[in-house]
């Protein structure tokens, strides 16, 4: 008896470890983010989750590495011209396949699109979700703009 009841326990941890949403990561063999530049200005992103990642999680680990991508690149603002998302189902997933991709185009000011995106608001609203995982090249254009403001 106490043998099964150990069995049943690791099964339960492991399956806890192992059973685990795609973290906001480079792209491996768990899922994650990787971009496509198509010119200096404009760049294709896509978020890959796993089985374990919700649709609203991925999206937001999608604009998460949007705003990441517009801080390294010394901007502040960007503006999205085409996302989409796939959000398959696999009966022995919990929820399907999370997949979604955006294209961006980088800006120099708020004002040259009426539906600009403040990179520095994104990544405060998706801190959380990311768990404050964000690049040292984003984390000094954040503490440059913070001391501009």
């Amino acid at each position: 008896m106490r043998r099964h009841l150990e069995a049943a326990l690791v099964a339960t941890l492991l399956s806890g470890t192992l059973a685990c949403a795609t973290a906001y990561q480079a792209k491996s063999g768990t899922g994650g983010y990787s971009e496509t530049w198509l010119s200096d200005s404009v760049v294709r992103v896509s978020f890959q989750g796993n089985g374990f990642t919700q649709s609203d999680r991925a999206d937001q680990l999608l604009l998460r590495r949007c705003a990441e991508i517009t801080l390294e690149r010394g901007r502040r603002f960007f503006a999205i011209s085409d996302q989409g998302g796939n959000y398959g189902t696999d009966p022995l997933l919990p929820h399907g396949n999370a997949t979604g991709s955006a294209t961006i185009r980088l800006l120099e000011s708020a004002g040259e699109v009426a539906s600009a995106a403040d990179a520095l608001l994104v990544v405060e609203q998706t801190n959380k979700t990311a768990g404050g995982v964000l690049s040292a090249e984003a984390r000094a254009a954040i503490a440059r703009i913070r001391a501009g403001d």
